[in-house]
């Protein structure tokens, strides 16, 4: 994700001013006072008035941080990710020792399902399989 703001931390009665980093699996504020609040220890997060409200840990971090409150709130609560759990099987084209067939076999008897299949290059195909969607949580 990437993505900073120049913003007013208030947790209990401390304020400082700073930068809140938004990272794929992390929200970092560095100023006068540093966090780094994990994802997985987030309890709550909500966008109010231009304020991102994380509780964490028994206590509330507000983050303000104008329009971008909402935006951050939702990639925080829904991150992207590839649920599908893809994976691409790169091999040799005309060889005897590992055909199209032995890789599909072997990626159906792991439970996976094939859903694409590319030449790669002059002389490689990639066959693409991801966890079937009954199985994904």
């Amino acid at each position: 994700m990437g993505q900073e703001a120049a913003c007013t931390f208030r947790m209990g009665k401390k304020v400082s001013r700073g930068t809140a980093l938004l990272e794929s699996t992390e929200l970092i504020f560095r100023g006068e006072s540093r966090l780094v609040i994990p994802f997985r220890e987030m309890q709550l997060v909500k966008a109010v008035d231009g304020e991102l409200r994380v509780k964490f840990r028994g206590s509330l971090a507000r983050f303000q941080v104008g329009s971008r409150a909402e935006k951050w709130a939702q990639k925080i609560l829904h991150p992207p990710g590839q649920p599908a759990g893809a994976i691409w099987i790169v091999y040799p084209k005309g060889r005897t020792e590992i055909t199209e067939n032995d890789v599909l076999s072997t990626g159906r008897v792991v439970g996976l399902k094939d859903v694409k299949v590319c030449s790669f290059s002059a002389t490689h195909t990639a066959l693409k399989f991801v966890i079937p969607v009954s199985l994904r949580s």
